[in-house]
């Protein structure tokens, strides 16, 4: 039963953890929105500040048009980080709830996750290609897509073999609980 109490205490600790990606992620988005909206402010307007702004986008040398690409993209991963966290977060609260990760609805439930994973991070990094290609195409000097990697497919799939296993598990304690009652 030791082990049973450290995987609760691992429950508790990443529904916490969960929540607070999904918390950082509603405050960046926020903020990205609010970054983005001022953007295309700036670029109309004919004050100090905006010129400050406009004069940051030629310090480092990056054509407004990419910031505002790049701000699309992160406000999109951030999107795909919320829907995985609160997804996380459901999973460890009915995790808890069980008391124990070897239930079949747990198992099915980490499966959905470890899917969902794969599938946002493939659909991500496919929009993101799409997208820069085709903004790329009305804006050429966006330059290439500098945005690589983030994508969580080898988390997905270790989501999945861990549904596997807690599926077996599953089966172990009902084939236990069937033998007990034979007797």
């Amino acid at each position: 039963m030791k082990s049973l109490k450290t995987i609760q205490t691992l429950a508790k600790v990443g529904k916490v953890l969960s929540k607070i990606v999904m918390i950082f992620c509603i405050v960046a988005l926020v903020l990205s929105l609010l970054g983005l909206g001022s953007m295309f402010i700036a670029k109309n307007m004919k004050t100090e500040g905006s010129q400050q702004l406009q004069d940051l986008f030629v310090d480092y040398d990056m054509p407004f048009e990419k910031a505002v690409a790049v701000m699309c993209i992160v406000c999109a991963a951030l999107i795909i980080e919320l829907i995985v966290s609160a997804k996380a977060v459901r999973y460890f609260k009915h995790e808890l709830e069980e008391g124990t990760p070897f239930r079949l609805s747990l198992a099915n439930e980490m499966r959905d996750l470890g899917i969902l994973i794969i599938v946002l991070s493939l659909a991500f990094a496919i929009v993101v290609s799409i997208g820069w290609s085709i903004a790329k195409q009305y804006y050429p000097q966006l330059g290439e897509n500098e945005l690589r990697g983030g994508y969580s497919i080898g988390m997905g799939i270790a989501f999945l073999v861990v549904s596997v296993i807690c599926r077996y598990g599953t089966e172990a304690l009902e084939e236990k609980d069937a033998l007990a009652n034979v007797d």
